[in-house]
């Protein structure tokens, strides 16, 4: 159908653009021990900052250790698994220790975490330590902003003397 004396012609031109993230709001760094020895203590700290000029709530770091690594503590301690994360977890009474519920920075706030362990019977690799950052969203996602991890060299140490002093491994002045 075309009404009479109609002699316009309408149309819509749509543009498109593209654009490039540089830069997250939420950042991560690890720093710490690049070279163990089995049985050492290895120690390794987490900074994490907001960027942005907004509060961010439902702040979420969580870690993947490397193989041999055995957690001994950390400061703040890892938040306990919540009650979704315990429907799917194969262990339900393990206790988690590579996950921390941050809950709100400032803008421009950041804050650490400082972790400790050491390895077990691995020695002569390279392994990694990762680390991701991000938020929770409304239907309980993790959505990660940064991803980041460091290189650790796991070394034989070649030679390894225990001193057994009066029947005990203790730390004693011996004269």
């Amino acid at each position: 159908y075309k009404p009479e004396n109609f002699n316009s012609t309408f149309t819509k031109k749509f543009s498109s653009a593209t654009s490039q993230i540089t830069k997250s709001i939420l950042t991560v760094n690890i720093d710490g021990t690049a070279r163990s020895i089995s049985q050492q203590k290895a120690v390794y700290t987490i900074h994490y900052k907001n960027t942005s000029d907004s509060e961010l709530k439902k702040i979420k770091i969580e870690t993947q250790y490397p193989e041999g690594f055995i957690f001994e503590k950390s400061e703040p301690e890892p938040t306990q698994r919540s009650d979704k994360e315990n429907e799917n977890a194969e262990n339900k009474n393990a206790r988690v220790n590579n996950i921390w519920m941050i809950g709100a920075l400032k803008p421009r706030e950041e804050g650490k975490i400082t972790v400790e362990g050491e390895y077990k019977d691995i020695e002569n690799e390279k392994v990694k330590f990762q680390i991701k950052i991000g938020i929770i969203d409304i239907t309980d996602s993790f959505l990660v902003y940064q991803n980041k991890s460091i290189d650790i060299e796991l070394i034989n140490p070649g030679l390894k003397i225990n001193l057994i002093a009066n029947s005990s491994e203790d730390e004693v002045s011996v004269n």
